[in-house]
C-alpha cells in the first residue's frame, strides 16, 4: 500500500481514517466517530482519493504506522471518549480471527446500507475531510 506523503505527515498531528467514500455503511461509521470526538482528533479521507485499491479495509493512519480491518477499528475505539475504549479488550483475540470476522461484515456491507439513513454531511463534518 502506497501512500502519499502528505498523508503522512497530516498523521503527526491528528490519525487519519480512510475508508470506502461510495458505501453507505463506511459513511455511517464516519458519522459515528464524529459525533463521539468532538475534539476533532480523527481527520478523514476515502480510500479512492488515496489510490488504495483494496476497498474492503477501513484504515487508521498514526504517527505514520498504519493498522487496517479489526485493529484499525479497535484503535480508533481506543481513542474515543466514554466507554468506547473498553473495546479493546478484544485485541487481545488473535489478529487472523478478528479479521475474518471483520471481512464477513465488509462482505456484506452494502447489504448493511441499505438499512442505513442517508443524510448530507454537514460543515462539521465536511471540515474533517481532506
Amino acid at each position: 500500500m502506497d501512500l502519499k506523503k502528505t498523508l503522512i505527515e497530516k498523521s503527526q498531528l491528528n490519525d487519519i481514517v480512510l475508508v470506502d467514500g461510495t458505501c453507505g455503511f463506511c459513511s455511517f461509521w464516519v458519522r459515528f466517530i464524529v459525533r463521539r470526538d468532538p475534539a476533532g482528533y480523527f481527520l478523514f479521507s476515502t480510500l479512492q482519493a488515496q489510490g488504495v485499491s483494496d476497498l474492503n479495509s477501513v484504515i487508521l493512519v498514526r504517527e505514520s504506522r498504519i493498522y487496517a480491518k479489526s485493529t484499525a477499528i479497535l484503535e480508533i475505539l481506543k481513542r474515543l471518549p466514554g466507554l468506547w475504549k473498553y473495546f479493546y479488550v478484544f485485541s487481545r483475540v488473535p489478529r487472523v480471527v478478528r479479521d475474518f470476522l471483520y471481512d464477513l461484515v465488509a462482505q456484506k456491507r452494502i447489504l448493511l446500507s441499505s438499512f442505513i439513513e442517508c443524510s448530507v454531511p454537514t460543515e462539521k463534518m465536511k471540515k474533517r475531510f481532506f
